[in-house]
């Protein structure tokens, strides 16, 4: 009885961390792809301390894969595979997410893209666009910071090859998704206002150019 119970804890122990496929450190989220099955797949990003309709995000465009030579794992045995991965927060208006990053493989360059939200104007604005060297073997690819807290609503990973993702961690450690520093709320702010005053003057600069036509 006792050593059918030892086996038993053992068994569970080992197998308990290829379950967790997504992790929680503070507030940063951490999805490993492990203990997933194989095939396409959408991923619901959540804080694991909130119910499932407060998921604070989609992964998609991707498959579930074995790791490869040469498109290995960063951790584990799996890897998340595509030529375009997003990850989408549905309520842009009240979630974002302060930092993204991902370790990234793949032959061909490897983009990041990540957008933010303009409330005023209802629609996302470009953030960054980052672009690797090519024939990248788990190089770490993100945006944000302590120190450089951005307001993420949307993010995707793309290539003209397949390329793997692994380990993505979205957030901070002691930054709460949705809920900037004051001083960095100021600056997304600042950087609201000029982004839609850009967007308003091309706008009117368009009509005025259809009018004069």
């Amino acid at each position: 009885m006792i050593r059918t119970l030892i086996v038993s804890i053992s068994l569970l122990w080992a197998i308990g961390p290829l379950m967790a496929a997504q992790t929680q450190n503070g507030f940063q989220i951490i999805e490993d792809f492990e203990a997933r099955a194989l095939g396409p797949a959408e991923i619901n990003f959540c804080d694991v301390d909130l119910p499932a309709e407060d998921c604070l995000g989609v992964l998609s465009g991707g498959d579930i894969s074995m790791a490869t030579l040469a498109l290995p794992a960063a951790s584990g045995t799996q890897v998340y595979i595509g030529t375009s991965i997003t990850l989408d927060i549905a309520d842009k208006l009240n979630y974002f997410w302060p930092a993204a990053r991902a370790f990234v493989s793949g032959t061909a360059p490897i983009r990041l893209r990540a957008w933010g939200y303009d409330p005023d104007l209802d629609l996302e604005f470009l953030i960054a666009d980052i672009l690797t060297l090519g024939n990248d073997t788990n190089t770490l690819l993100g945006l944000g910071s302590d120190d450089d807290q951005r307001a993420l609503t949307r993010i995707n990973f793309s290539s003209d090859a397949t390329f793997a993702i692994d380990d993505l961690a979205m957030g901070l450690v002691d930054v709460q998704p949705g809920v900037p520093e004051p001083a960095s709320w100021a600056m997304l702010v600042i950087g609201f206002g000029l982004t839609g005053t850009a967007l308003r003057r091309r706008v009117s600069g368009s009509k005025m150019s259809e009018r004069a036509a």
